[in-house]
C-alpha cells in the first residue's frame, strides 16, 4: 500500500479526491521496480464513495500477479492493438476503459491519461438511456476503481458499492456472524451484501468460508461486477 504524505497542516486527502501526478508517479514506479525484476504487479485505487474503499484517507494498493497469471483485464488489452494515447473500451462484460503507457511516462503524461480515462467514462455516462442506473451526480457518479500495470492504465467506473446475494448454502452464518467481504443487513440470515473493491474487479474475491463461495458462484461473479459497475451491451461471449 501506497499512501500519499504532504505536509504538517494537510498531510492526507480524502480517498474521495482524485490522483494527482505525484501519486501515479508513485504507482508507477512500484510498477516498474517489479517488471524491472521480471516480476508483475497491479496498483489499483478505489476513487470515490462507491469504489469500495475501506478507509478514509488517500491510498493505492499494490498486488502481484497470483500464480502469475495476469488480470482478465491485462489479457484482453495485451490482445488489442493499441497505439499510445489512444482510449479503448476492452470487451469484457463490464464497462472498462484502456490505454497502452509509453516506455517512459512521465508524471504529468500519467495524469493526462488519467484525466483522458475519466473524460471517457464521463462521456460514456452522459448517453445512458436508462437514467435508473446513475446515481447522484458528484462524487458518486464519478466513482471508478482505476488500475496500473507496467504496461497499461485502465478505469472502471462504478455505479454501486455493494451487491446483495441471496444466501442458500451459508443460511447459518447469516444467523452467526459475517465472514470476507459480506455485511449486515436487516435480514441477514437470508441476504449477504458483498461490498465490492478493485481488487475484485481485477478478479481476486474474498469471502469468509466455502458456503459463501458457493452462494457467490452460483449467483454469478461476472453478473456481480456488472451489477456494480456498469453492463457493456456490446459485449458478446
Amino acid at each position: 500500500m501506497a499512501i500519499p504524505h504532504f505536509d504538517t497542516e494537510r498531510p492526507f486527502r480524502p480517498q474521495t479526491s482524485g490522483l494527482i501526478a505525484s501519486d501515479l508517479e508513485i504507482a508507477h514506479r512500484v510498477v516498474q521496480s517489479y517488471a524491472a525484476q521480471n516480476r508483475d504487479l497491479i496498483c489499483f485505487f478505489n476513487g470515490g464513495p462507491l469504489a469500495g474503499a475501506s478507509q478514509p484517507h488517500l491510498h493505492m494498493q499494490f498486488c502481484p500477479f497470483q500464480h502469475d497469471v495476469p488480470p482478465v483485464m491485462q489479457v484482453v488489452a495485451t490482445s488489442v492493438e493499441l497505439p499510445f494515447g489512444q482510449i479503448e473500451k476492452l470487451p469484457l462484460p463490464w464497462i472498462t476503459y484502456c490505454t497502452k503507457l509509453p516506455t517512459e511516462a512521465s508524471p504529468s503524461t500519467l495524469e493526462s491519461l488519467y484525466r483522458s480515462l475519466i473524460t471517457e467514462s464521463k462521456s460514456y455516462l452522459s448517453t445512458l438511456s436508462d437514467p435508473s442506473l446513475l446515481p447522484p451526480s458528484g462524487p458518486k457518479r464519478d466513482s471508478h476503481n482505476l488500475f496500473l500495470t507496467s504496461t497499461h492504465m485502465f478505469l472502471t467506473p462504478r455505479r454501486s458499492r455493494l451487491v446483495s446475494i441471496k444466501r442458500v448454502h451459508s443460511i447459518d452464518q447469516g444467523k452467526n456472524g459475517l465472514g470476507g467481504g459480506w455485511e449486515d443487513v436487516e435480514g441477514a440470515e437470508k441476504e449477504m451484501r458483498l461490498s465490492v473493491n478493485g481488487l475484485s474487479v481485477v478478479g481476486y474475491w474474498y469471502v469468509g468460508s466455502k458456503e459463501e463461495e458457493k452462494d457467490l458462484r452460483e449467483y454469478g461473479l461476472v453478473k456481480t461486477l456488472r451489477e456494480c459497475g456498469y453492463p457493456n451491451e456490446e459485449y458478446r461471449e
